[in-house]
Formats: structure tokens, sequence, C-alpha cells
């Protein structure tokens, strides 16, 4: 049923379509006729031309203006790349630097909080040696 449909539609279309064609041809070969036959269509062909012309010479401006834009645009964007290179290179060996340093006072941290362990440890048996005893003598060995 539905082929059915579609082939009525194709035929009942294709008439119309062939009508329409011929119309369309009959007016673009009289719009050939009078441009290209007549002096007003002389007239109207030079300054549809002139025109097109026109057009083209502003069209090339715009690229022109264009092309100069990016290329302007594109010298910015390598400058832009250039700096924050720069800077992305500063800044690490900055972070750098500092990371070091920062290891350095925590190697420094550490040796303090050993060498003050083991005075603790000193300290700490010594009083134990002193003050902690069992009948009379040292727990201390």
């Amino acid at each position: 049923m539905g082929k059915e449909r579609s082939r009525e539609y194709i035929e009942s279309s294709h008439p119309s379509s062939f009508l329409n064609g011929v119309v369309l041809g009959m007016m673009a070969g009289a719009a050939g006729y009078f441009l290209f036959a007549t002096k007003k269509g002389k007239k109207i062909r030079k300054q549809l031309i002139k025109q097109a012309q026109d057009g083209w010479d502003e069209v090339g401006e715009v690229i022109e203006k264009a092309e100069k834009k990016g290329k302007e645009l594109t010298k910015d964007v390598k400058k832009i790349r250039k700096k924050v290179e720069r800077e992305t290179q500063k800044t690490q060996i900055k972070a750098t630097k500092e990371l070091k340093q920062l290891q350095g006072k925590a190697k420094e941290a550490q040796e303090k909080a050993d060498a003050i362990q083991d005075k603790l440890k000193k300290t700490a048996a010594k009083i134990e040696k002193r003050f902690f005893t069992k009948s009379g003598r040292s727990l201390g060995k």
C-alpha cells in the first residue's frame, strides 16, 4: 500500500516537474536574449559585471585584511608562548631550588631530632641509675 502511494505521487508529480523545467528554461532563455540581444540588456549586463567586479575587489580587500590580522595574531601568540615558556622555566628552577632547601632543612631537623633523642636517652639512663634503686642498689646496669 505504501508503494502504491509513492508511485502515484511520482506519476502525478512527474508531469508538473517537466512543466516546471520547461517554464524555467523559457525564463532563462528570455533573460539570456534580453541581456545579450538588446541595448538595455547590454547596459544591465555591464552594470552586473561591474558590480560583480566591485564585489570581488571588496572580497579581496577583506581577505588581505584577514591575512594581515592572522599574521599579527600568529606573532602575538608566538610571543606569548615564548614568554610563558620562559616563565615556566623560571618557576621550575625556583621550585627546584626551594625543594632542595626544604630537603636540606628537613635533613638538619632530623639530625637535630636524632641528637636530642640520643641526649634524652643518656639523661634518662643517668636519672635511672641515680634515683631508681632496689634494696639500696641501682637498677641501672
